[in-house]
């Protein structure tokens, strides 16, 4: 059965800022996430009269300012100053290939003089990839199994009859 974490990932980073600590929170993001779900994310800092803005950026799926999705993708929001910031993003719908779909994230908060007050990086797994379920195992990898088959056959038949002969 797939496991796939709905939970809050819940990371509390320190970062060191000109200024003092630059302590930020990032509420919402699961480790892997379901293809097409769509998961509320909530940005809060310690300090918020430091923070001038919010640039968020990701690799893959979609990023939203309201729960509402248009057509195509949008990679990149941005925020002025607030307290607190929320933002949707919609995960990938579609089947990747094995080792790719991973959503790479990046927040950075701007500080005064467009100086970076703190920044933050991780990366979402797509769902992963059970060997029961025959459509996600890759071709190649079939491909590669069937001929190990084969070829422990031919030389078991190769070794039997060579040991026979003499």
């Amino acid at each position: 059965m797939m496991r796939i974490l709905y939970g809050t990932l819940v990371l509390l980073l320190v970062a060191t800022a000109a200024h003092g600590e630059a302590t930020y929170r990032v509420d919402g993001l699961p480790l892997d996430y379901a293809l097409g779900a769509t998961y509320e994310v909530t940005l809060t800092v310690s300090d918020p009269d430091a923070v001038t803005g919010v640039t968020i950026t990701t690799t893959n799926g979609s990023l939203s300012a309201a729960d509402e999705f248009g057509e195509g993708e949008a990679h990149d929001l941005q925020f002025g100053a607030d307290d607190g910031w929320s933002f949707f993003w919609q995960a990938p719908a579609d089947v990747h290939e094995l080792g790719k779909g991973e959503a790479e994230f990046s927040v950075t908060f701007a500080g005064e003089d467009d100086s970076t007050w703190a920044s933050y990086e991780t990366v979402v797994r797509p769902p992963p990839i059970h060997a029961e379920d025959e459509e996600a195992t890759p071709v190649w990898a079939l491909q590669l199994a069937w001929g190990g088959v084969a070829l422990t056959g031919i030389l078991a038949l190769a070794a039997a009859f060579v040991l026979r002969r003499g």
